[in-house]
Parts: C-alpha cells; sequence; structure tokens
C-alpha cells in the first residue's frame, strides 16, 4: 500500500495530549500507573476473589480518555489506511457513546436483579484493565505514524495485540468469578451472548463501515 499523508499536526497535538495525561497521571498516584502496566493486576484480582467493593476513581476515567483518544486513532487508520480527522472524531464519539450505553445498561441489570456489588466490581475492573491498554496503543499508533513508510502489517499487529489482550483480560475477570459462573452457567452464557459478543461484534463493523 502506497503510504498517505497523515496530518502530523493534528496527530502530534494528541501523542502530546496523552503524554501530558500520562506524566500527571503518574505524578498523581504512582502506585497506579505502574499497575496499570501489568496485564496480570494482582490487586485488582484479589479484590474480585474476595469479593471486596471496587471503588472507581477520577484517575480512572482520565487513563480512558487515553485509551479512547489512541484507540480511535488506530480504528481510523485501519478504516482509512490514512487519518481523518473528521473519522476520529466519529470513532471517539462512538466509542465513548458504547461504552458509556454499554454501562449504564449493565449497571441497570445489576440493580434490576439485585446483585448490584458484583456487578460494580465486574463492569469497574473492566475499565481498570481498559486503562492499561492506552499506553501501548500509543506507542504502536507513534511507529504507525512516524515510521518511513506505512506498515500495514503493524496496523494489524497492533489491533491483534488489542484483541488478544481484551480476551485474556475478560478470562481473569471470568475466572474470579468462577464460583458463581459455574452456579449459573445458563446466565454467563446469555449474558456473554447479549452483552458482550454481539455488541462488540456490532460497532466493530460499524467503525469499519464508516
Amino acid at each position: 500500500m502506497v503510504r498517505e499523508y497523515f496530518s502530523n499536526d493534528i496527530l502530534t497535538s494528541l501523542f502530546l495530549f496523552s503524554f501530558l495525561l500520562i506524566l500527571i497521571l503518574k505524578k498523581i498516584d504512582g502506585e497506579i500507573f505502574y499497575d496499570n502496566l501489568h496485564l496480570h493486576k494482582k490487586k485488582l484480582l484479589s479484590k474480585l476473589y474476595n469479593n471486596d467493593f471496587i471503588s472507581l476513581r477520577f484517575i480512572n476515567i482520565i487513563y480512558l480518555l487515553v485509551f479512547l483518544l489512541n484507540i480511535s486513532i488506530l480504528l481510523t487508520i485501519f478504516s482509512q489506511g490514512k487519518f481523518t480527522l473528521n473519522i476520529f472524531e466519529n470513532h471517539l464519539c462512538y466509542i465513548i457513546l458504547f461504552i458509556f450505553l454499554k454501562y449504564l445498561l449493565e449497571k441497570f441489570i445489576g440493580w434490576l436483579f439485585e446483585f448490584k456489588r458484583i456487578s460494580n466490581n465486574y463492569l469497574n475492573s473492566k475499565l481498570f484493565y481498559f486503562n492499561a491498554l492506552g499506553i501501548p496503543v500509543l506507542f504502536l499508533n507513534m511507529l504507525i505514524i512516524f515510521s518511513q513508510n506505512y506498515n500495514e502489517e503493524l496496523v494489524y499487529f497492533s489491533l491483534t495485540v488489542i484483541l488478544l489482550y481484551l480476551i485474556i483480560s475478560h478470562f481473569s475477570i471470568f475466572f474470579a468469578f468462577k464460583n458463581l459462573i459455574y452456579k449459573n452457567w445458563f446466565y454467563f452464557i446469555l449474558y456473554l451472548c447479549t452483552l458482550e459478543i454481539i455488541p462488540y461484534y456490532y460497532i466493530i463493523s460499524n467503525i469499519i463501515n464508516v
């Protein structure tokens, strides 16, 4: 594929903004920063095993913003073969809306069936795993954008790494709830299809076709 022109000014600004957020967050709480870099989150999984309440802090939302910005950049390049600001904005809005609505829906289901504590822990733990993705996706984006020639293989490699990470993180969380899942296999399969597989398939299909 012939390298398309990337709007380096806009991309550089987005990268610098991401780095600025990371530096601020590292300064605010270095312990959370280094914990986010690990795939196997011992403290988080320990809380899930012990059914301790997992709270969502404001800084976790900022980490999520770093992920959202950079995954939107990557998906824009993947779908267009170049960076286009309006497509990036569309992808960013789609993903933010998707995560927000999905989060509210799962919170509502937890409230409706009276397992709010388990639902909150599950949802917050997923967001914590998303946080860890922002930094590596940022560096992968920089490799793609600032390499001398457009590398389509690197784009596919980046998406594959993200997909594998999400699969592993979901299995880690599911394993923490293994006792509950064993007792409710049917409802777990139903949940997996209706609130995990189908929604992700839907948004990925829409993003690719934008």
